[in-house]
């Protein structure tokens, strides 16, 4: 098949969406298929990308709200020509901007099938937050732009059945399909990882936590919720990857809490290296406190290492089953999250049976049964399209 991919999301390997549409795009590569990436700041080829996955830079401007995004044309002839030319069969819009409206134009232009997948709650109020747009009048238009772009297409993706449920209960009319994300195990290199250990805890566990500093990402709450756990276990760590435009006030909260000397923060690192870095493998539990995810891929990375995860109760976080592989606490409750924490620390027994869970569920993620989904899905969609 030939695909053509459309996102706004620079595809620099340090957010969850840009290595979810990677991952996608090698996997179907590497099955023979011709995946075309039309995207921004794609001039020069990055060494993640396998042969079969084309590029097609397009010019844009940077937004003012995130600076993994910027906004191209809405349209482009050139862009509907080439695809034409190439005889791509369907078209696939990954993130609701300019060049979404571009997939959406040349879609209906070039009676292709139309796929769009669902990748993020940017309609709610915490992500609103993070640009002040957060009120009431604001949250009502993101919902109606997101329905133009997925009622227009044919068919629509998300990554677990409560963003599916979220989407119908903002009406959403058009058929909602969930395929999670995929985790290839064997792309993690954790050689290193005993040496990660002695450099940031050698006689202690370490919490980790992967993820942009941001408020939609509740990560103010997730310090305080650590420096808890710290009096329950002095010798505990938490190593914090991430960067964003919270980090000066993490910064201030880990100083006004007197716990510089238990958090290292390593800033941001591209994700090719992050899972070389042996940080995965020298890591004991996994924590995070965002409320709004689709389908966090780190936290499915994570899992892939054998980390048991804490985390609270949110829309699409539906990876760790409480008390099985992990637990889920109240989002406000504090003393809940650093109990579950101490309490996996301290019970080794109870860590070993969750770990062994973990490890168990993970199997169901695993990237080449992903992609058989995505190859069938694409597959009755091109049929089902071409006897309309």
């Amino acid at each position: 098949m030939k695909i053509a991919f459309f996102t706004d999301m620079i595809l620099r390997q340090t957010h969850g969406v840009a290595v979810a549409i990677v991952d996608i795009a090698n996997g179907l590569a590497k099955r023979g298929h011709m995946v075309y990436l039309f995207g921004p700041e794609l001039r020069n080829r990055p060494e993640f990308l396998h042969p079969n996955v084309i590029l097609r830079h397009c010019a844009s401007v940077p937004t003012f709200f995130n600076d993994d995004v910027r906004f191209g044309l809405p349209f482009d002839l050139f862009v509907a020509d080439f695809i034409r030319r190439e005889k791509i069969e369907i078209i696939h819009l990954h993130t609701p901007g300019m060049l979404g409206l571009q997939a959406i134009a040349i879609a209906k232009l070039l009676h292709l099938p139309l796929v769009g997948t669902y990748h993020s709650f940017f309609a709610h109020p915490e992500y609103l937050e993070q640009i002040r747009l957060n009120n009431r009048l604001v949250e009502k238009l993101a919902w109606v732009m997101s329905n133009f772009y997925y009622n227009s297409c044919d068919l629509v993706i998300c990554p677990s059945e409560g963003t599916k449920a979220e989407l119908v209960a903002h009406n959403c009319k058009n058929e909602i399909r969930v395929i999670p994300h995929g985790i290839d195990a064997s792309a993690f290199d954790n050689s290193r990882s005993r040496l990660v250990k002695k450099e940031f805890n050698r006689n202690g566990k370490l919490l980790l936590s992967v993820g942009r500093v941001s408020y939609g990402k509740n990560i103010i709450h997730l310090i305080e919720c650590c420096a808890l756990a710290f009096k329950g276990v002095p010798s505990l760590k938490l190593v914090l990857v991430g960067n964003g435009p919270l980090m000066q006030d993490v910064k201030r909260k880990i100083k006004d809490l007197n716990i510089s000397d238990k958090v290292i923060l390593t800033g941001a690192i591209r994700h090719e290296e992050l899972v070389k870095s042996g940080i995965f493998g020298a890591c004991d539990i996994f924590v995070t406190a965002s409320r709004v995810e689709t389908g966090p891929l780190v936290v499915l990375e994570a899992q892939a290492n054998g980390m048991v995860c804490v985390m609270v109760k949110g829309k699409g976080m539906a990876l760790v089953k409480d008390g099985i592989n992990g637990y889920v606490v109240d989002s406000e409750d504090k003393e809940a999250f650093a109990g579950a924490i101490v309490s996996l620390v301290k019970d080794r027994k109870r860590y070993a049976k969750m770990k062994d869970a973990t490890l168990r569920e993970i199997k169901k993620y695993e990237l080449p049964r992903i992609i058989s989904q995505w190859e069938n899905t694409y597959n009755k969609l091109k049929n089902s399209h071409l006897h309309r």
